[in-house]
């Protein structure tokens, strides 16, 4: 019901929860890199997920990336908090990633780490992200 399929999109059916969603897709892409990224969260442009791949096909394939918060604003107000967020996701240290950041990683890696914790209502992204965060192979893409 929210257009998806007016788009080159491909609707898939999955059992329900965040973590089984992105799983079940992952299953079936056919790319060499994945990107998940929250429905509320958008690239800036193009050349956004351009540079970001490159940086990544810099590493080896056992490396992901995730991109820096940066909040649109409406109106002012909370900037103070806003910046403290947004320089909190530049940290690139633990319990600082989230969804809202995306996660670029190659399905191979991603497959090799288990996908997402199926089991959990939320905060999957922040499980797979702390049991990347060990092997110190979680990069800050560019811009």
């Amino acid at each position: 019901t929210d257009g998806t399929r007016g788009c080159a999109a491909k609707v898939i059916a999955s059992p329900p929860g965040r973590g089984a969603q992105m799983n079940a897709g992952a299953a079936i892409a056919t790319a060499e890199h994945l990107l998940f990224l929250h429905a509320d969260s958008r690239l800036e442009s193009k050349a956004l997920l351009r540079d970001a791949l490159t940086a990544l096909r810099q590493q080896d394939e056992h490396v992901a990336g995730h991109f820096p918060l940066r909040f649109a604003r409406a109106r002012s107000g909370h900037d103070f908090f806003f910046r403290y967020l947004e320089g909190k996701t530049r940290s690139n240290r633990p319990h600082t990633i989230n969804g809202d950041q995306g996660l670029l990683i190659s399905k191979k890696y991603f497959s090799e780490m288990g996908g997402f914790d199926a089991t959990l209502p939320i905060m999957e992204d922040q499980r797979i992200a702390a049991k990347i965060f060990p092997t110190r192979r979680l990069l800050l893409l560019p811009r």
